[in-house]
């Protein structure tokens, strides 16, 4: 077996519906929906009772996610400024007050 098989096959890995909510806290019937709206990696039928999820689609699911959320600078949460978030609610830097009224 060649490295390049060994790296291909590292990527078939099936993980099990408890793996997958381990790693994504949705609900099944949310995961079902994202799925069914071409959101979420499709499952994988493995039998008649069995389904999985491939770990690297997953993953890269996610690596998008945490790619796309809001960055705040350590200026922003020194000085305690709203930070942007994508869905357009303003949020506080960790730790800070509100603006005085």
């Amino acid at each position: 077996m060649t490295d390049d098989d060994k790296t291909r096959r590292r990527g078939l890995r099936i993980i099990t519906k408890e793996e997958l909510r381990e790693m994504v806290p949705y609900t099944s019937q949310h995961i079902q929906r994202l799925e069914n709206e071409g959101k979420f990696p499709r499952r994988v039928k493995l039998g008649d009772n069995r389904v999985g999820w491939v770990l690297s689609e997953v993953e890269e699911w996610l690596e998008v996610r945490m790619a796309a959320r809001p960055r705040v600078t350590p200026a922003e949460r020194q000085e305690g400024r709203p930070t942007p978030a994508s869905d357009g609610i303003t949020r506080r830097a960790p730790g800070s007050k509100p603006p005085a009224a």
